[in-house]
């Protein structure tokens, strides 16, 4: 699992950066920054969790070695060009629990 904000246990995504698990310098939280932004302006700042996507289909930048991808394979699967965590599946339960 990758996170577009400071996260001790998620490697940050690419794309803030251009490089896999590079944050941005000088280090910012661009979840807070539309949050605050969205509120100046009058409007509501909805965030999304795409918990369950492994790996997106159009992802031009290789994945690092603790992707889930890398690190538990058999979690992984295939469907429509890219890779998904199936939730009923127990090891993936087990995984998404844990942090």
């Amino acid at each position: 699992m990758r996170a577009m904000y400071p996260s001790e246990h998620r490697t940050v995504v690419e794309y803030l950066t251009g490089t896999m698990g590079k944050a941005p310098s000088p280090s910012y939280d661009p979840l807070r920054f539309a949050i605050d932004e969205s509120r100046k302006r009058g409007l509501n700042c909805m965030r999304g969790l795409i918990p369950y996507r492994a790996r997106h289909a159009q992802r031009r930048i290789p994945g690092i070695g603790e992707s889930i991808s890398k690190t538990k394979p058999n979690l992984a699967k295939q469907y429509g060009g890219s890779l998904w965590l199936d939730p009923g599946e127990k090891g993936v339960q087990d995984y998404s629990l844990s942090w």
